[in-house]
């Protein structure tokens, strides 16, 4: 969740399951949803060739091996997770060294295993456990998907974790099939493409609402930001002050 999830009731839900009701509709089909647990066991049921296409997923260079993509529909920031004591950390270079939580199979083990050897990453079955391990001090840090961060940040109410930076990469969502199945990579794009740009819109805003605003978690970049702002402004004040002093203060006397 909000992008794709069984709810309790075992019905398929989230933005991606509402763009492939949509696309249905466009190709007169019913696609056939798989449920499974485990991330690593969709993609061992791709590779089987067991599943056709998945309907939420990042390219990596790994992945492209075996899998085509369509064109983004979403993209998000990759954020770093840590306790609120920790501060700010301005890039994934601070985190050498140090341990980082991160989803078994998922974008950020790919990217931070092949860009930060010297990241020291602990591999998890879902965000729940990533965050558990932050948040009991077992990890330094969590890197994830930013709206996945806020959703279960609120669901499951981590008092002691917030968002302290982003990093340089980004989730861009693609729908991906088989190797083997080029034609249905094309159907799959233009189907999405057919749906008209009010319905993705409707569709957007059910999952992230116009009030979905990062800085209700304590999103400590604007905060940083308002603290550099006052810094400034009291600093120019300063100088407005000293300015002040050295054009109307009398000139002070010299002895030789």
């Amino acid at each position: 969740a909000p992008f794709e999830f069984v709810d309790e009731n075992g019905e398929f839900r989230g933005l991606a399951a509402d763009y492939l009701k949509e696309m249905e509709r466009n190709l007169n089909i019913t696609f056939t949803v798989v449920k499974t647990k485990e991330w690593n066991e969709i993609i061992n049921m791709t590779k089987n060739r067991e599943i056709d296409f998945l309907s939420t997923i990042v390219k990596t260079e790994e992945r492209a091996e075996y899998l085509n993509f369509t064109s983004p529909y979403l993209t998000f920031p990759m954020v770093i997770v840590t306790n609120k004591t920790t501060g700010f950390v301005n890039e994934l270079a601070d985190l050498n060294q140090k341990t980082v939580a991160v989803i078994d199979g998922y974008t950020p083990e790919q990217l931070l295993r092949q860009h930060y050897p010297n990241i020291y990453l602990v591999k998890t079955k879902d965000l729940r456990q990533s965050l558990e391990l932050v948040s009991s001090g077992k990890t330094f840090a969590h890197v994830g998907n930013l709206p996945r961060v806020i959703h279960l940040l609120n669901e499951e109410g981590f008092q002691n974790l917030s968002i302290s930076g982003i990093t340089q990469f980004k989730y861009n969502f693609s729908m991906a099939t088989r190797k083997n199945e080029p034609i249905l990579t094309s159907i799959l794009q233009k189907s999405f493409d057919a749906i008209p740009k009010e319905v993705k819109k409707e569709i957007y805003y059910k999952w992230f609402p116009l009030n979905y605003n990062p800085s209700t978690n304590n999103f400590k970049i604007w905060q940083i930001v308002g603290s550099l702002i006052i810094f400034m402004v009291l600093f120019f004040f300063f100088l407005y002050n000293l300015q002040y002093l050295i054009l109307f203060l009398p000139s002070p006397l010299y002895f030789y």
